[in-house]
C-alpha cells in the first residue's frame, strides 16, 4: 500500500517555523492531514510575508480568523474552505473573525469563504461590505441568511467585478438588487438560489449590455444563474434547456 505525504496542522507549524519569507501557500483538501485552527494560528505567527494563501480546514475559530489578519497583513488573495464533512465546529458564525480578518489585511483583493450553512450571518455579509471595500473577486458558499445580507454586501462591494456564489439563501429579489448596486460588477454565477419560473426580477435588470442565462436543475444539482456584460448578442449555441432572458429598457 502506497503511504501519503499529509500535511496537517503539525506541518504547517513546521512552516510557520522555518519559512518566515513565504509568500504563497495552497493546501488542497487534506483529509488525513486534518488542518484547524491551530495550523492557521502557527502560519499567522510565522509567515507575515504572505500575499496568497489557500486553506482546506475541518475546524476554525474566530480568534484565529483574527489572528491571520493580524499576522499577514500583506495578504492580496485569501480563500478559506471549510470542509463539510467534519463534525465539531464549535465557533460559528465566524462573523468576527471575517470582520477582523478584513480589517487587517487592507490590500485584499480576492477573497473566498465557502463555510457551511450557519457558518455567517447576515451581520457577516454586512462586514464584507464594509471592510472589504477593495474586493475584485468574491467567492461566498453556504453563507447568509437572506437577502438583506446579500445587499448590505453588494452595497459595500463597489470595486467588485466577480461574483460567484454556491448554495446561500438568497433569491432573484436579491440577486437582483445586488447587480444594480454593485456598478463595477461584471460578472456574476450563482449555483443554487430561488428562482421563479418566469425569471421575471432578473429581468427588472434593464441594462441592454447584460446577458442572463439560467440552467434548470438536473440530477445532483440545483438551478445554476450566468450573468455577463458584453457587446456582442445572446448567444444562440447553448443547451435547449438553457433559458436566455433578455432584458427590456424601461
Amino acid at each position: 500500500m502506497q503511504a501519503r505525504n499529509v500535511l496537517g496542522d503539525e506541518g504547517l507549524q513546521v512552516l510557520g517555523r522555518t519559512c518566515k519569507e513565504l509568500r504563497r501557500l495552497r493546501v488542497e483538501d487534506d483529509e488525513e492531514g486534518y488542518i484547524s485552527q491551530r495550523g492557521v494560528v502557527a502560519i499567522a505567527q510565522g509567515c507575515a510575508q504572505l500575499r496568497y494563501l489557500v486553506l482546506y480546514l475541518c475546524d476554525i475559530t474566530n480568534a484565529a480568523l483574527a489572528m491571520l489578519g493580524q499576522g499577514c497583513v500583506h495578504l492580496t488573495d485569501c480563500r478559506i474552505v471549510l470542509g463539510a464533512r467534519f463534525e465539531g465546529v464549535a465557533d460559528l458564525p465566524l462573523d468576527d473573525g471575517v470582520k477582523l480578518l478584513l480589517k487587517s489585511c487592507v490590500n485584499l483583493t480576492r477573497f473566498a469563504l465557502y463555510l457551511r450553512h450557519k457558518g455567517l450571518t447576515d451581520q457577516g455579509l454586512a462586514h464584507i461590505g464594509l471592510y472589504g471595500h477593495k474586493l475584485k473577486w468574491l467567492l461566498i458558499g453556504c453563507t447568509g441568511e437572506s437577502d438583506v445580507g446579500l445587499v448590505h454586501l453588494a452595497i459595500g462591494c463597489q470595486q467588485l467585478e466577480r461574483l460567484e456564489v454556491r448554495d446561500c439563501p438568497f433569491g432573484e429579489v436579491g440577486f437582483a438588487n445586488a447587480v444594480v448596486a454593485m456598478k463595477s460588477l461584471k460578472y456574476l454565477w450563482v449555483q443554487g438560489y430561488g428562482a421563479t419560473e418566469s425569471g421575471g426580477h432578473l429581468l427588472a435588470l434593464s441594462h441592454p449590455c447584460l446577458h442572463i442565462e439560467v440552467f434548470p436543475p438536473v440530477p445532483g444539482q440545483p438551478e445554476q444563474l450566468l450573468a455577463y456584460y458584453a457587446l456582442t448578442e445572446p448567444r444562440t449555441d447553448g443547451p435547449p434547456e438553457l433559458k436566455v432572458l433578455v432584458s427590456k429598457p424601461t
